[in-house]
């Protein structure tokens, strides 16, 4: 979803929770009820120009993170030289 500039709902407690925590482009939800996710998804509809952009951002940012090419470099510290 943040690749393509898509806010997200999401939970407290979880991994795409903690990233919305760091960088923004969505809402974490403490609690879960209709109500509270109806008014995050009003949230994010009302202000949507704003999340987007900070989701994108997020997306640039994770994928360097969580790439093949980071996944490699990890792997190949591993290993040891020599």
């Amino acid at each position: 979803a943040f690749a393509l500039g898509k806010p997200v709902v999401t939970t407290s407690g979880t991994w795409v929770g903690e990233q919305v925590e760091r960088y923004g482009g969505g809402i974490v939800l403490h609690r879960v009820s209709v109500e509270v996710v109806l008014t995050a998804i009003r949230e994010i509809l009302e202000n949507y120009e704003e999340f987007s952009e900070k989701a994108l951002k997020a997306g640039k940012e994770l994928r360097k993170l969580y790439s093949a090419e980071s996944f490699v470099k990890t792997v190949l510290k591993t290993i040891p030289q020599g």
